[in-house]
């Protein structure tokens, strides 16, 4: 068995002799979650115990998860499951069942792996984040799918698409102009006052070959830097690109950007209040099945509310499209003063 102790914003790990790479892809998704520690000081820490177990039988489960498992279709996955005090995240590939468990009482996450055979750790990367957003909705925190970033003057932006909408790519022009990267995939949102308080999840890069293509500093990184393990993207560690200045811890969100991939533009369109919400709630989704409930929405609703969304149309040169971005928010800055 394998544990791991994390605290939020600051954290400690211990672990057993017994070190796998199941345990290793929980535990540094996890480390990349707490990495976002630029709360303030008197801020709450929230303690998250980590447990990795493996069954050949589905016995190990609660009898009430088990019942929802085995009528469950499993076509679209992940697949959430909802119990008064516990939440369960699964995959189900082949044979093998990939089961996290929350406890919501203690915070404690039961990974449980139920197969003939021990299984490689990747699947559990996206059930730690459905719960570490449950977890930190409970503390008043909103987990976002998107990139942050803060400009050279300080302003603050949000860019939040899904897969292939251009995230990363404007991400990616607005640092190569000067902006500090807080994160490409994962924003932990704090509501402070009037305000809307961005704070960083760093993780390495995963970047298609589109983008790898667009931007020359790229095409220049030494071949061991980028890993080859996925034909579709390529995983890249800013810091070796743009330096260690490149990452901010926090910002103030002043403006949100939905990216479109387009040939005409550099373009913004202002969006609706309705639109602006709709988008946020799919991003604050992690799978299928995950609830929002009244206070997550209240707080979505107020990130709608305090800042200024736009959708964006990227244009057809990605590499300028950052200095553009920066040299607008100050007409923006203008017109929304």
């Amino acid at each position: 068995m394998n544990s791991c102790h994390c605290y939020f914003p600051k954290m400690q790990i211990a672990l057993s002799s017994e070190e796998n790479l199941l345990s290793f892809s929980i535990i540094q998704r996890a480390l990349n979650l707490t990495k976002t520690n630029s709360l303030e000081e008197n801020s709450e820490n929230i303690f998250v115990k980590i447990k990795c177990l493996f069954s050949q039988e589905i016995s190990i489960l609660p009898e009430w998860l088990q019942t929802e498992i085995i009528s469950c279709d499993f076509s679209i996955q992940p697949r959430l499951f909802y119990k008064t005090h516990q939440l369960a995240a699964v995959v189900k590939e082949n044979q093998t069942l990939f089961c996290a468990l929350l406890n919501r009482n203690d915070n404690s996450i039961d990974f449980i792996t139920i197969s003939s055979r021990e299984p490689h750790g990747g699947i559990y990367t996206p059930l730690i984040t459905i719960l570490f957003r449950e977890i930190l909705n409970s503390y008043g925190y909103t987990l976002l799918h998107s990139a942050a970033v803060c400009y050279p003057d300080g302003t603050g932006a949000l860019i939040i698409g899904e897969s292939g909408h251009g995230k990363t790519t404007t991400a990616l022009s607005l640092v190569r102009h000067g902006a500090r990267l807080l994160g490409d995939d994962l924003t932990l949102i704090e509501l402070k006052e009037n305000s809307v308080i961005a704070h960083g999840v760093p993780e390495r890069l995963n970047i298609t070959e589109d983008t790898y293509a667009f931007f020359d500093e790229l095409k220049e990184m030494p071949l061991e830097a980028l890993s080859r393990k996925n034909q579709l993207k390529k995983t890249v560690d800013p810091e070796a690109v743009y330096g260690e200045s490149c990452w901010q811890n926090k910002t103030e969100i002043n403006y949100i950007f939905f990216p479109e991939i387009s040939k005409k533009g550099p373009l913004l369109k202002p969006l609706k209040s309705n639109k602006i919400l709709e988008k946020l709630i799919k991003s604050h989704g992690f799978c299928c099945d995950q609830k929002t409930d009244a206070d997550a929405m209240y707080r979505l609703i107020s990130i709608a509310d305090i800042t200024n969304s736009y959708k964006l149309f990227t244009g057809d040169d990605p590499a300028s499209l950052g200095s553009w971005m920066i040299k607008k928010s100050q007409i923006l800055k203008t017109i929304n003063a």
